[in-house]
Protein backbone atom coordinates (compact mmCIF):
# COMPACT_ATOMS: atom_id res chain seq x y z
CA UNK A 1 0.00 0.00 0.00
CA UNK A 2 1.31 3.18 -0.91
CA UNK A 3 0.79 6.35 1.09
CA UNK A 4 0.22 9.77 0.04
CA UNK A 5 3.02 12.48 0.83
CA UNK A 6 1.75 16.21 1.14
CA UNK A 7 4.60 18.43 1.18
CA UNK A 8 4.22 21.67 2.79
CA UNK A 9 5.55 24.90 1.36
CA UNK A 10 7.92 26.21 4.01
CA UNK A 11 8.75 30.09 4.48
CA UNK A 12 11.99 31.29 4.53
CA UNK A 13 13.34 33.92 6.39
CA UNK A 14 16.22 35.36 4.10
CA UNK A 15 15.64 37.66 1.29
CA UNK A 16 15.47 35.68 -2.12
CA UNK A 17 14.28 36.18 -5.72
CA UNK A 18 12.14 33.35 -7.64
CA UNK A 19 13.15 33.14 -11.59
CA UNK A 20 11.50 31.22 -14.46
CA UNK A 21 13.85 29.29 -16.65
CA UNK A 22 16.77 30.98 -18.09
CA UNK A 23 16.85 32.03 -21.84
CA UNK A 24 19.93 31.44 -23.70
CA UNK A 25 20.83 35.34 -25.20
CA UNK A 26 24.35 35.79 -26.92
CA UNK A 27 26.02 32.67 -29.04
CA UNK A 28 29.22 31.83 -30.92
CA UNK A 29 30.34 29.46 -33.32
CA UNK A 30 32.81 26.76 -33.20
CA UNK A 31 34.26 24.75 -36.16
CA UNK A 32 37.26 22.99 -36.66
CA UNK A 33 39.26 19.84 -37.05
CA UNK A 34 41.47 18.12 -35.43
CA UNK A 35 44.21 14.75 -35.19
CA UNK A 36 46.45 13.05 -32.94
CA UNK A 37 48.26 9.68 -32.89
CA UNK A 38 47.34 9.11 -29.84
CA UNK A 39 43.10 9.00 -29.29
CA UNK A 40 40.17 10.92 -30.72
CA UNK A 41 39.03 12.21 -27.30
CA UNK A 42 40.25 14.23 -26.30
CA UNK A 43 43.61 14.72 -27.85
CA UNK A 44 41.59 15.11 -31.39
CA UNK A 45 38.72 16.64 -30.50
CA UNK A 46 40.94 19.10 -28.12
CA UNK A 47 43.21 20.10 -31.51
CA UNK A 48 39.50 20.73 -33.11
CA UNK A 49 38.37 23.19 -30.79
CA UNK A 50 41.43 24.68 -30.99
CA UNK A 51 41.35 25.71 -34.62
CA UNK A 52 37.29 26.19 -34.49
CA UNK A 53 37.67 28.97 -31.48
CA UNK A 54 40.26 31.05 -33.42
CA UNK A 55 43.77 29.12 -32.87
CA UNK A 56 45.92 29.63 -29.63
CA UNK A 57 44.74 33.20 -28.59
CA UNK A 58 41.18 31.78 -27.99
CA UNK A 59 42.54 28.00 -26.64
CA UNK A 60 40.53 28.40 -23.55
CA UNK A 61 37.76 26.41 -24.76
CA UNK A 62 39.97 23.09 -24.20
CA UNK A 63 39.47 24.12 -20.29
CA UNK A 64 35.84 24.20 -20.37
CA UNK A 65 33.26 21.52 -18.98
CA UNK A 66 30.51 21.36 -22.03
CA UNK A 67 27.26 20.69 -21.39
CA UNK A 68 24.48 19.31 -24.73
CA UNK A 69 21.99 21.14 -25.31
CA UNK A 70 18.82 20.12 -27.67
CA UNK A 71 18.14 22.22 -30.53
CA UNK A 72 16.37 25.24 -29.95
CA UNK A 73 17.23 29.19 -30.19
CA UNK A 74 15.34 31.54 -28.49
CA UNK A 75 14.12 34.81 -30.57
CA UNK A 76 15.92 36.70 -28.26
CA UNK A 77 19.35 34.71 -28.97
CA UNK A 78 22.38 36.29 -31.37
CA UNK A 79 25.45 35.62 -32.38
CA UNK A 80 28.37 37.16 -31.11
CA UNK A 81 32.96 36.75 -31.83
CA UNK A 82 34.31 33.97 -29.69
CA UNK A 83 35.19 35.16 -26.41
CA UNK A 84 38.93 36.33 -26.06
CA UNK A 85 38.98 35.07 -22.33
CA UNK A 86 38.13 31.50 -20.89
CA UNK A 87 37.94 31.01 -16.77
CA UNK A 88 39.71 27.60 -16.90
CA UNK A 89 37.30 24.99 -15.89
CA UNK A 90 33.85 27.14 -16.62
CA UNK A 91 30.67 25.44 -17.97
CA UNK A 92 29.96 26.05 -21.75
CA UNK A 93 26.42 25.01 -22.79
CA UNK A 94 26.60 24.19 -26.39
CA UNK A 95 24.41 22.83 -29.48
CA UNK A 96 27.29 20.03 -30.79
CA UNK A 97 27.64 18.01 -33.61
CA UNK A 98 30.96 15.88 -33.33
CA UNK A 99 32.02 13.22 -35.59
CA UNK A 100 35.35 10.90 -35.15
CA UNK A 101 37.85 8.43 -37.28
CA UNK A 102 40.55 6.65 -38.02
CA UNK A 103 43.53 7.60 -40.29
CA UNK A 104 42.22 7.39 -43.85
CA UNK A 105 38.64 7.77 -42.64
CA UNK A 106 36.82 10.79 -42.98
CA UNK A 107 35.15 13.11 -40.18
CA UNK A 108 32.57 15.57 -41.08
CA UNK A 109 30.14 17.48 -38.50
CA UNK A 110 27.95 20.51 -39.07
CA UNK A 111 25.25 22.85 -38.02
CA UNK A 112 22.52 23.96 -40.16
CA UNK A 113 20.78 26.76 -38.24
CA UNK A 114 17.23 27.91 -39.70
CA UNK A 115 15.87 31.51 -38.02
CA UNK A 116 12.09 31.19 -38.67
CA UNK A 117 9.53 33.69 -38.85
CA UNK A 118 4.98 33.45 -38.96
CA UNK A 119 4.02 33.49 -42.22
CA UNK A 120 0.93 36.15 -41.62
CA UNK A 121 2.54 38.77 -39.07
CA UNK A 122 6.36 37.84 -39.77
CA UNK A 123 6.84 38.14 -36.50
CA UNK A 124 10.07 36.22 -35.24
CA UNK A 125 9.52 33.11 -33.81
CA UNK A 126 13.32 31.64 -32.91
CA UNK A 127 15.68 29.30 -34.51
CA UNK A 128 15.83 25.52 -34.92
CA UNK A 129 19.51 24.06 -35.10
CA UNK A 130 20.21 20.24 -37.17
CA UNK A 131 23.33 18.82 -35.94
CA UNK A 132 25.30 16.86 -38.60
CA UNK A 133 27.79 14.37 -37.76
CA UNK A 134 28.79 11.07 -40.21
CA UNK A 135 31.91 9.80 -42.76
CA UNK A 136 30.00 11.50 -45.31
CA UNK A 137 31.62 14.19 -47.73
CA UNK A 138 30.64 17.88 -47.57
CA UNK A 139 28.21 17.88 -50.63
CA UNK A 140 26.70 14.62 -49.03
CA UNK A 141 26.44 16.25 -45.61
CA UNK A 142 24.91 19.64 -46.73
CA UNK A 143 21.99 17.86 -48.61
CA UNK A 144 21.35 15.53 -45.65
CA UNK A 145 21.06 18.51 -43.63
CA UNK A 146 19.01 20.35 -46.29
CA UNK A 147 16.67 17.38 -46.45
CA UNK A 148 15.90 16.81 -42.82
CA UNK A 149 14.99 20.74 -42.40
CA UNK A 150 11.67 20.51 -43.60
CA UNK A 151 10.41 17.94 -41.25
CA UNK A 152 11.98 19.12 -38.29
CA UNK A 153 9.67 22.20 -38.82
CA UNK A 154 6.56 20.17 -39.36
CA UNK A 155 7.06 17.60 -36.65
CA UNK A 156 7.31 21.09 -34.24
CA UNK A 157 4.44 23.31 -35.91
CA UNK A 158 2.83 21.30 -38.31
CA UNK A 159 -0.35 21.42 -36.10
CA UNK A 160 -0.59 24.83 -36.08
CA UNK A 161 -3.31 26.70 -37.82
CA UNK A 162 -1.41 27.73 -41.39
CA UNK A 163 -1.36 31.58 -40.53
CA UNK A 164 0.68 30.94 -37.12
CA UNK A 165 3.09 28.08 -39.35
CA UNK A 166 6.14 29.51 -39.79
CA UNK A 167 8.45 30.00 -42.63
CA UNK A 168 12.64 30.11 -43.05
CA UNK A 169 13.10 33.71 -43.33
CA UNK A 170 17.09 32.27 -43.29
CA UNK A 171 19.65 29.92 -42.39
CA UNK A 172 23.06 29.54 -41.81
CA UNK A 173 25.19 25.95 -42.83
CA UNK A 174 28.21 25.93 -40.86
CA UNK A 175 30.21 22.39 -41.80
CA UNK A 176 33.80 20.98 -42.03
CA UNK A 177 35.99 17.71 -42.75
CA UNK A 178 38.86 16.06 -42.08
CA UNK A 179 40.93 13.22 -43.40
CA UNK A 180 43.48 12.32 -40.93
CA UNK A 181 47.04 11.78 -41.78
CA UNK A 182 47.46 10.83 -38.16
CA UNK A 183 45.79 7.90 -36.53
CA UNK A 184 43.17 9.78 -34.90
CA UNK A 185 40.60 12.99 -36.46
CA UNK A 186 37.59 14.61 -35.31
CA UNK A 187 35.46 17.20 -36.92
CA UNK A 188 33.32 19.79 -34.17
CA UNK A 189 30.97 22.24 -35.54
CA UNK A 190 29.19 23.64 -31.75
CA UNK A 191 27.03 26.68 -30.84
CA UNK A 192 28.16 27.74 -27.84
CA UNK A 193 25.73 29.65 -25.58
CA UNK A 194 27.61 32.52 -23.21
CA UNK A 195 24.95 35.09 -21.65
CA UNK A 196 21.35 34.57 -20.49
CA UNK A 197 18.05 35.97 -19.44
CA UNK A 198 16.60 35.38 -16.09
CA UNK A 199 12.70 36.45 -15.89
CA UNK A 200 11.76 36.88 -12.80
CA UNK A 201 8.51 34.69 -11.63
Amino acid sequence: MTKSTVVEEVSISRESFVFGNRIPKEYFIVLGTGESDSCGYPNAFDEALKKGGGGVDKSGLVVSNFITYSSIIPKEAFRVEVPNKFVHGQVVESIMAVQYCKKGERATAGLLIVHLHKKKSGEKIGGLVLEFHGHEDLDKAKELLMGRMDEMIKIRYGDLPKSDQPYVKDFELYLDSIVPEKNHGAAVAALCYTSYEYPRV
